[in-house]
């Protein structure tokens, strides 16, 4: 399973000096684009429809939030996005909003940092890494303690998910 920590970048110039610095190796760099969709669920349930569009692949994702709960399904489409969107229109779902992001990816030991700079809300950090489930609060405190190798510490951190970015403008 995938465990993470997510923080807000005050200084992208730092933090790049810094992960070369202790040994990070730059992976890539590529442009997303998230496209959002809200979906009716049932009462108390919070859904929306992801459409992640990058240059070699479309993901779609479904996320429901129930209270502390959130189930993601995620699978590659095939067709041209013009296509998929007109599905997505016919089916009745109705954009909500979309993020476009410029994500820097990076390794370092078994960790896998992205750095991304949104447009219309700033740049983040994410730190993941694989474990177990009996692992996640030691995982999580390795990650933080990665976070602080880099400059950011605990009160840098969120739990915002970029969808809830979209999904606050929207209700604005």
């Amino acid at each position: 399973m995938e465990i993470e920590i997510k923080a807000i970048v005050k200084d992208k110039k730092m933090l790049t000096e810094k992960l070369s610095r202790i040994g990070a190796v730059l992976l890539g760099e590529r442009t997303e684009k998230d496209i959002y969709y809200r979906k009716s669920g049932p009462q108390g349930v919070k859904e929306y429809v992801r459409l992640r569009v990058r240059e070699d692949t479309k993901i779609f994702a479904h996320h429901s939030f129930n209270g502390g709960a959130t189930k993601e399904l995620e699978f590659e489409v095939v067709g041209t996005s013009r296509t998929i969107l007109k599905v997505l229109s016919l089916i009745g779902l109705k954009i909500i909003g979309s993020i476009k992001k410029k994500r820097a990816v990076y390794t370092y030991k078994e960790f896998t940092i992205s750095v991304d700079d949104l447009k219309q809300f700033g740049q983040f950090i994410e730190i993941e890494v694989e474990g177990k489930a009996s692992e996640v609060r030691t995982k999580k405190r390795q990650c933080l303690s990665l976070l602080e190798k880099l400059g950011l510490g605990e009160s840098d951190l969120t739990d915002i998910w970029y969808c809830n970015l979209v999904l606050n403008k929207a209700e604005l």
